[in-house]
């Protein structure tokens, strides 16, 4: 395991995500054709297709397509209550993270909301909204790390809980 030591959302951040595929993004690349003779010919679906290019476009130019909105925002808002709350409830240390790879020259990589001990990966995934947001990340995340990744996944109404 490769780690990038940097904070999350700085220059450096994004300078490591570059051109890689990530995390977040995976079931785009897992995504399948929607024609039957596609998915049989071993086609990438439409959704595939456009993450691939904008990844080399991002090669190419060394420039990312900034997301913005509502529900990324809420989420930074969040994490760190978040973080101490699971800290409190299960009784961890919580290190954040910048950018993690299988290894230096990997072309994959996730950025984990933050360790528990050595080994054990944590995310954070709120939801914004009562939509299916984290749908299949465990088994997406399984297969990038070799390693127990906890997965914490809460409603918007635990923005309500106080912490002491």
């Amino acid at each position: 395991m490769f780690i990038v030591d940097c904070q999350q959302s700085t220059p450096e951040w994004h300078e490591a995500r570059l051109g890689k595929a990530t995390a977040s993004k995976f079931q785009d690349i897992l995504s399948e054709p929607r024609a039957k003779k596609d998915k049989d010919e071993g086609k990438l679906s439409e959704t595939a297709n456009t993450y691939m290019m904008t990844l080399l476009a991002e090669i190419l130019t060394g420039q990312q397509v900034e997301l913005f909105g509502r529900p990324l925002e809420w989420g930074t808002e969040q994490e760190e209550p978040a973080r101490i709350y699971y800290e409190f409830i299960y009784d961890v240390e919580v290190k954040a993270l910048g950018f993690v790879m299988p290894n230096e020259q990997s072309l994959i990589g996730v950025s984990p909301d933050g360790l528990v001990g050595d080994n054990m990966k944590f995310f954070m995934k709120r939801i914004y909204r009562d939509d299916v947001y984290i749908k299949n990340l465990s088994q997406k995340l399984d297969s990038f790390c070799a390693t127990l990744i906890k997965r914490v996944a809460e409603c918007q109404s635990f923005s309500n809980a106080k912490v002491a």
